[in-house]
């Protein structure tokens, strides 16, 4: 992406997280409209970390409040990449032309028991659990779409959660 008269205007850290139910189903997060970024769009659930947080300790926070599950719940959660990147703050004029930095921090978890109403705990827009086979064909929000090919080889028990960090290892540099 190429940067033209445009200035850093923050920096947000974040987590996200993929979760992966027995029944091969991933959960996604579908942003509502007002959303101030990606509004209506589907991406890995997850947000802003507190500041002065680990990331461990905020995506189980994150997880827990936006799910349900607790913390004992999540055996494996695994950080598996970091992934920045810039967007374009155009919501209103005092910030046209300015640049949002995205430091966040992804995480793993399989074999969580099949929870159909999560949706039920989702605060802005809605999750939802999503088969293998719809995962191949969504369109997430910005660079997350560069995931799945990774993702769709851990369904096919070719890779590990560990193994899924290599592959993506490429994203960090």
């Amino acid at each position: 992406m190429r940067l033209l008269n445009c200035s850093l205007s923050r920096v947000l850290q974040g987590v996200n997280y993929i979760l992966i139910d027995t029944c091969g189903k991933v959960l996604i997060h579908q942003r509502d409209e007002q959303a101030r970024y990606f509004p209506n769009k589907l991406c890995f659930p997850g947000g802003k970390m507190q500041e002065g947080k680990e990331p461990k300790a905020e995506v189980l926070r994150k997880i827990y409040d936006e799910t349900g599950i607790r913390p004992f719940e999540l055996q494996g959660l695994e950080q598996i990449f970091d992934f920045e990147y810039f967007y374009g703050d155009h919501a209103n004029d005092d910030m046209a032309n300015s640049m949002t930095k995205f430091c966040n921090r992804f995480f793993i978890c399989t074999g969580i028991a099949p929870m159909p109403h999560i949706g039920m705990f989702a605060r802005k827009g809605n999750l939802t659990w999503i088969s293998e086979e719809e995962v191949k064909n969504v369109e997430l929000a910005l660079n997350e779409n560069m995931i799945l090919p990774v993702l769709s080889l851990f369904f096919s028990g070719r890779v590990t959660p560990s193994e899924v960090k290599k592959k993506l290892s490429f994203i960090e540099n």
